[in-house]
């Protein structure tokens, strides 16, 4: 999927994917990790010093996190 996006006029996009883990070790995950899905996202925007600078929060929802999987959280890295 590529999302364009317009920042202070400039033109840039996010390249994202979604692949099927086949070697676990190179995402740092052990060996159960294999067959699962891994994102990817690549921001590509032609911007320098500060203009360069982007940042993203990721939220979860899992059944693992404080609202047993009613709400989301933010990813805990």
């Amino acid at each position: 999927m590529i999302i364009a996006f317009l920042r202070d006029d400039t033109q840039g996009a996010v390249t994202v994917t979604l692949d099927c883990v086949d070697d676990p070790a190179v995402i740092g995950k052990p060996p159960s990790a294999h067959g699962f899905p891994c994102c990817t996202a690549v921001v590509d925007y032609p911007g320098k010093g500060y203009r360069s600078l982007f940042g993203w929060v990721q939220l979860v929802r899992s059944t693992d996190n404080s609202s047993a999987g009613a709400a989301f959280d933010m990813d805990p890295f």
